[in-house]
């Protein structure tokens, strides 16, 4: 996408996320979670529904909580 000159939006990255977590690539969805911002675009819930469920399924079960608590609280000193 990114060769071709096409920005990703807010839904690419919902489908790429969720494609990682049926996948179970773990590692590459923290890294287009991460990339995101990159290109301005703030998480939303559905992104970090994604992330849970993608640490869910690989098996991670206390990552989900830490994750979703840890960006929530840094979400909430950013308001």
């Amino acid at each position: 996408m990114l060769n071709e000159g096409i920005c990703p939006n807010y839904v690419t990255f919902v489908v790429v996320l969720s494609a990682c977590d049926h996948v179970g690539l773990v590692t590459d969805g923290f890294d287009r979670f991460v990339s995101m911002t990159n290109f301005g675009i703030e998480p939303r819930l559905e992104y970090y529904a994604c992330m849970v469920s993608l640490l869910g399924r690989a098996e991670k079960l206390y990552e989900p909580k830490d994750f979703f608590f840890l960006k929530y609280y840094q979400y909430l000193e950013l308001a």
